[in-house]
């Protein structure tokens, strides 16, 4: 599952909108979401995968801060941006299958790595013996 900005925040356990109201999310992912005054996170992003040392590129543009849980790890570390709170320097979640993210736009296409991962990893479920070698050595180049 690839989960963006509202979809992200309501995976998890709830959104404390702009006007205070607390918004239940449906609990999936350990992280919730605060809301700032009269502030927007707006702009490029530039993230690493501490896992596999990939750098992805985005677009942020969110009034929430979410914090992310114990069970769950950031989808990066925050080079340049301001990622899920402006303060821990994380951006995103990844929980088991589940990716996160406040990256707007066009995330896979602007970082094939990670499309390929992830896609990797649905074929990996639905097909458990298939040998996805030539797959996996499959370099996609990004289109921008």
């Amino acid at each position: 599952m690839l989960a963006i900005c509202g979809g992200y925040q309501l995976l998890g356990h709830y959104y404390i909108g702009a006007n205070g109201e607390k918004i239940p999310g449906i609990g999936l992912l350990d992280h919730y979401t605060l809301s700032q005054d009269n502030h927007r996170f707006i702009g490029d992003i530039t993230i690493k995968n501490e896992e596999t040392g990939e750098i992805y590129h985005g677009f942020e543009n969110h009034n929430g801060r979410t914090f992310i849980g114990a069970s769950e790890r950031p989808l990066g570390i925050v080079i340049s941006g301001n990622g899920n709170n402006g303060e821990d320097q994380t951006e995103g979640a990844i929980f088991h299958h589940t990716y996160c993210s406040y990256f707007h736009g066009p995330i896979l296409t602007r970082n094939g790595e990670l499309a390929k991962r992830m896609l990797l990893q649905a074929l990996k479920l639905k097909y458990p013996t298939a040998d996805l070698t030539p797959a996996a050595q499959l370099v996609i180049q990004p289109t921008f």
